[in-house]
């Protein structure tokens, strides 16, 4: 059946108990190509206004003769244009730091409304799972009862329909924890190549 190619929610139930938005946000700034590569780029933009400050202050020299130490202070004739490259410095970095504050907070909303829609299809799935379960047993039941005369036929075909009608609720509600599953690893930055999902591989 196709529901068979779907991460198991039962499976997967304490695994996913055990995800936590702290953890995860960790674990997407430290996987995510987008952070890592923000983060390089503030990182060199800091670097660049580190060495456009040093281009901005004099330098400094000193002499000594037997009686007295001679400090002496000069400028580069440049000046004005070195100061308008720190001022263009701090500018590119305050736009990259900017930039990558954004995407962590955008990050950190994904996660909460993705964790919080994981844990709702797996409640879902699991109380799914338990009607699944009791229908199968009155429809099992169902045509001996109406054989003997103990409920009628149509009641067993309702019954029927009904069972029709929650497996398919089932597979539904699984298609949504696989979807909210791979939504989640997308976001963390450690989604599996080979089409594969593992919550506990989130929750180590």
């Amino acid at each position: 059946p196709l529901s068979d190619d779907f991460p198991d929610p039962v499976n997967l139930a304490a695994a996913v108990g055990e995800l936590n938005e702290a953890q995860l946000t960790a674990l997407a700034f430290n996987h995510r190509p987008d952070v890592l590569a923000l983060q390089r780029y503030a990182s060199a933009e800091t670097d660049r206004v580190h060495g456009a400050q040093n281009g901005t202050r004099p330098n400094v020299g000193f002499a000594v003769d037997t009686d007295s130490v001679y400090l002496s202070f000069s400028r580069n004739l440049g000046s004005d244009t070195e100061a308008g490259g720190l001022a263009k410095a701090r500018a590119s970095e305050d736009d990259a730091i900017l930039k990558l504050r954004q995407l962590q907070a955008q990050i950190r909303r994904d996660l909460f409304q993705q964790l919080r829609g994981l844990r709702s299809s797996l409640t879902n799935c699991q109380a799914l799972l338990q009607s699944v379960t009791l229908l199968q047993q009155v429809v099992g039941e169902g045509a001996e009862r109406a054989r003997a005369g103990r409920t009628t036929w149509q009641d067993y075909r309702d019954t029927e329909h009904d069972f029709a009608t929650v497996e398919h609720e089932l597979i539904a509600e699984k298609l949504q924890f696989a979807t909210d599953l791979a939504a989640l690893r997308l976001s963390t930055g450690t989604i599996n190549l080979n089409g594969k999902f593992s919550a506990a591989a989130l929750a180590a």
